[in-house]
């Protein structure tokens, strides 16, 4: 067996961290290179894109990703066999190449030991200032902001995402964005109420009553009511909803005016709907 000195032993391992520092010099000029490049593209072009650049850091959820995952896997067989059909869409954001949506595409062809992929270019005629970072990391968090993120959201839907996008970017579904799109118009004073009660109006109830087709005198009067500034009285909202599925069940079964009566009065003695109800 060969025995190295001491000497010796330093000496290489100097070089290793020589010959390392060179290859991380050499590669951040690549790297800035092909930022530069990428500025120069138009929006809406496809270019491969060395995945070794591409930032997925920015998307918390990856950290989730199972390789052994069966979705995931089938992923990979339809990558491998067909390519990737739709581009994922990537931009400058920090003087980073982060992908904004296809974050499962790219990982996955990183998986495939692929070198490269056919990405979208997407430039802001002005800076996102960090949204998208700032926007993944809220929704990363166990209670996340509502308000912060409708507005991220409206932001870049107002510099062009589609709704579909927007929902791929944070993992959320159609109605989702759009619930939250919707309390992004809300007036201040039901965004303040919102933010200054955050023990008492809970996210998913500010959704809920975001699906709902309600008037801004309405949303108010919910949310004050969560809030307990003011008394809600929930046997009026139990009849309310009790009358809403009876005229449901009325109308599926098409049933004539004196059984609509009939199906009233019993309701109104078993106690479902008020006296006073028509």
């Amino acid at each position: 067996m060969t025995i190295i000195s001491t000497q010796r032993f330093q000496e290489t391992k100097k070089e290793i961290l020589q010959n390392t520092q060179k290859k991380i010099g050499a590669s951040a000029n690549i790297k800035e290179e092909l930022i530069e490049k990428i500025k120069a593209i138009e929006t809406g072009k496809r270019v491969p894109i060395p995945v070794e650049y591409i930032n997925l850091s920015k998307n918390k959820r990856l950290d989730a990703i199972d390789h052994n995952d069966p979705d995931f896997l089938q992923l990979v067989e339809s990558i491998r066999e067909v390519g990737i059909l739709q581009s994922p869409l990537i931009s400058i954001v920090d003087n980073e190449i982060v992908a904004l949506m296809g974050n499962r595409r790219i990982e996955a062809s990183k998986f495939l030991n692929n070198t490269h992929v056919v990405c979208e270019i997407k430039h802001f005629t002005e800076p996102p200032k960090n949204t998208l970072s700032a926007l993944i990391e809220n929704t990363a968090r166990k209670n996340w902001n509502v308000i912060a993120i409708s507005k991220s959201l409206q932001e870049l839907h107002d510099q062009g995402y589609e709704i579909n996008r927007l929902a791929d970017l944070l993992g959320k579904d159609r109605k989702t964005i759009g619930r939250l799109l919707k309390v992004a118009h809300w007036n201040n004073e039901i965004l303040d109420l919102i933010q200054s009660h955050p023990d008492k109006i809970k996210i998913m109830s500010v959704l809920q009553i975001a699906s709902r087709t309600l008037s801004e005198d309405e949303v108010l009067h919910r949310l004050k009511g969560l809030a307990g500034i003011i008394k809600v009285d929930n046997r009026a909202k139990k009849f309310t909803q009790n009358k809403e599925r009876a005229m449901q069940f009325i109308k599926k079964k098409k049933l004539s005016s004196e059984q609509e009566k009939l199906v009233f009065s019993v309701l109104k003695e078993f106690g479902f709907l008020n006296k006073g109800a028509v």
